[in-house]
């Protein structure tokens, strides 16, 4: 059995740190490591961990708490991966419902017991489903990542309840519709307009992605566009920055209807000139001008998309590729509203197991039973 202790000392403000380590077998003698570690303070501890891991003791979070450590390194980093608005939402789900109770506990006192006391209060409190199952997912996910770097020794996530993502409520055209609102926003005569709801019903692109579209990244010839940037807003802060996950980084093609819009109003610059909220509300204003009582919201047009395809007979893993998603159970469960056409085509097509044959012989067996 060993014990271990060990401190990072900072050398050089945020480039060079001291990181020692003591650890001794019981009634042996005690050794030293003692290393120059270059790096931010944040990698740096990260490898004091290693260190402690190898010489007989987890990662030192015996003095600090979850939330300090959320605070300190969870949140600085996925505010730098993600988008602004993601990013603070995320940790105002955490900071709102996950630090009043696990926040001044130390990282190696959590476990799956607990986070499943945790999500059950939240049940009877009456906290929303959609609200428990975006909750849990950021606490998951920071823990996961508190792991990764060496904090905590296990993850207390394991095997705990997952509470399920309720189906949206918004309002997803079907075909019929999908064709009404092409026909609707040509005669509209706004060409933004035009181009985004073409865009989005032709291809199921996020709406952060058709913003930062630039005219010269579609191949004519092809029919296809790179998608290599989003365009953001939050509040009044409008940016260029990157897309959602690895898997936004993809290459679209774009259907005929698609392209003969953007072939008329083809220009110079960004496909959509106006900022994300601005064009938001003329979209909202034409649905109230047109009078049209089917409303969808514009990213519940990526919705209608996938739902549309998948109707026509798109496999889900080829619908998954194109929006973007790695895993396509998030297309099923959360993309894709399945209509009864999609299960008489399932139907008609099992009956083609069945070959030629219309009335089925019985079996011999079966024959003798009845008498």
């Amino acid at each position: 059995m060993r014990s271990a202790a060990g401190s990072c000392r900072e050398l050089i403000k945020g480039k060079l740190y001291r990181l020692r380590v003591s650890y001794a077998r019981d009634g042996g003698k005690r050794q030293e490591d003692d290393r120059r570690f270059r790096g931010t303070e944040r990698e740096a501890r990260v490898e004091l961990g290693r260190m402690l891991s190898a010489a007989g003791k987890p990662a030192p979070v015996s003095r600090v708490t979850v939330g300090a450590l959320l605070e300190s390194d969870y949140y600085p980093s996925i505010r730098s991966r993600l988008k602004k608005h993601s990013a603070e939402t995320a940790i105002s789900r955490v900071e709102r419902h996950a630090v009043p109770r696990f926040g001044h506990l130390m990282p190696d006192k959590l476990t799956p017991r607990m986070i499943d006391k945790w999500t059950e209060d939240m049940e009877r409190e009456k906290v929303g489903a959609s609200t428990r199952a975006h909750v849990y997912q950021e606490f998951r996910a920071a823990l996961r990542q508190l792991k990764r770097w060496g904090f905590l020794p296990t993850d207390p996530t394991e095997g705990t309840h997952v509470p399920p993502m309720p189906r949206s409520t918004q309002v997803v055209l079907d075909i019929p519709g999908i064709r009404l609102y092409l026909k609707r926003f040509r005669e509209h005569g706004d060409p933004e307009l035009e181009c985004i709801v073409a865009i989005m019903l032709g291809t199921g692109m996020r709406k952060c992605e058709a913003f930062g579209l630039d005219w010269s990244e579609v191949d004519w010839d092809a029919s296809i566009a790179k998608l290599v940037r989003g365009r953001h807003q939050y509040g009044r802060d409008v940016w260029e920055g990157p897309l959602k996950s690895d898997g936004s980084y993809r290459v679209v093609d774009f259907p005929p209807f698609t392209m003969e819009v953007l072939k008329r109003h083809r220009g110079i610059g960004r496909i959509l000139r106006s900022d994300p909220d601005a064009l938001g509300r003329r979209y909202r204003k034409a649905l109230d001008d047109m009078k049209l009582t089917l409303r969808s919201t514009l990213e519940a047009l990526r919705n209608a998309h996938a739902s549309g395809v998948r109707e026509l007979g798109v496999e889900t893993g080829e619908i998954a590729d194109t929006l973007g998603h790695a895993d396509d159970r998030v297309t099923r469960e959360r993309y894709i509203v399945e209509r009864p056409a999609t299960r008489k085509r399932y139907a008609a097509t099992a009956q083609r197991l069945a070959g030629d044959i219309v009335e089925f012989p019985q079996s011999p067996a079966s024959a003798s039973d009845g008498g």
